[in-house]
């Protein structure tokens, strides 16, 4: 196909090592589930630059598009994708510090944000530390537990139009509500700055297990670590009102 070849071109011309293409990649190699059969072409971009000729070379084209995060809210057919999925790799994998705010690339993982963020003595990310996925995915569905959200410590955001313009937003715009934001409007959620107030250092045993949860006993959250090899995917299940009562109870999916 001739957009193959336009792509390649545009990956080919890349300043970028961590920006790379490949053809039929199954993606069950990069799901949590582990299933999932070959997408037409798998694109890990690695600057904001290959991400805006990405996103203008996608406009010109009527290509089906999905990006993947890291692969833990996702069931793909057996069947795979016929279409482009795309990662945020590379500069979009890092975190950034000044003084109590941080930015965060989309690519970022949850729990390595969390940990990073515990790790330099700041408060206010706990809740993460169990949640998989990506912190651009976790923008776009104001990923939250225990009655906290990431929604409540953004400052601002940045996002990609379908033509490659680069726009910033602020708390009130992204339009954060319960597992919901106006953030899926936009091509892609790429950069982010938090904030987060000065507490105690999280012990070298909770940063450096591989699974970490944060609940609540006695009014109070404490930290807990679970080990386990195997991925977890997350709660799978949505709060609904219950009828005639004004609480709100979990009902399974």
């Amino acid at each position: 196909m001739e957009w193959k070849l336009e792509l390649q071109e545009i990956v080919d011309n890349s300043h970028s090592p961590a920006s790379r293409l490949r053809f039929g990649e199954p993606l069950s190699k990069h799901t949590y589930f582990e299933i999932g059969g070959p997408a037409t072409v798998y694109y890990e971009v690695g600057t904001i630059e290959d991400l805006i000729r990405f996103a203008v070379f996608k406009s010109q084209q009527t290509l089906p598009v999905a990006l993947l995060g890291r692969g833990s809210n996702f069931l793909v057919s057996d069947n795979g994708f016929e279409g482009v999925v795309i990662r945020l790799v590379g500069d979009f994998d890092q975190i950034r510090y000044e003084g109590h705010r941080v930015r965060a690339g989309g690519g970022v993982s949850q729990p390595k944000l969390a940990k990073s963020v515990a790790g330099r003595g700041l408060s206010g990310l706990e809740f993460a530390l169990g949640i998989p996925g990506s912190v651009g995915g976790a923008m776009i569905m104001n990923a939250g537990a225990w009655g906290s959200n990431f929604g409540e410590r953004v400052e601002q955001v940045q996002v990609m139009t379908d033509k490659g313009e680069i726009l910033e937003l602020c708390h009130d715009q992204a339009g954060f509500t319960y597992r919901r934001s106006k953030l899926d409007n936009y091509f892609c959620v790429f950069d982010i700055s938090l904030r987060f107030e000065r507490s105690y250092t999280v012990n070298a045993e909770i940063l450096s297990a591989k699974n970490c949860h944060s609940t609540i006993c006695g009014g109070e959250r404490r930290l807990y670590v679970q080990e386990s090899a195997e991925s977890f995917c997350g709660k799978i299940d949505r709060r609904v009102p219950s009828q005639g009562h004004k609480n709100w109870r979990c009902r399974s999916l």
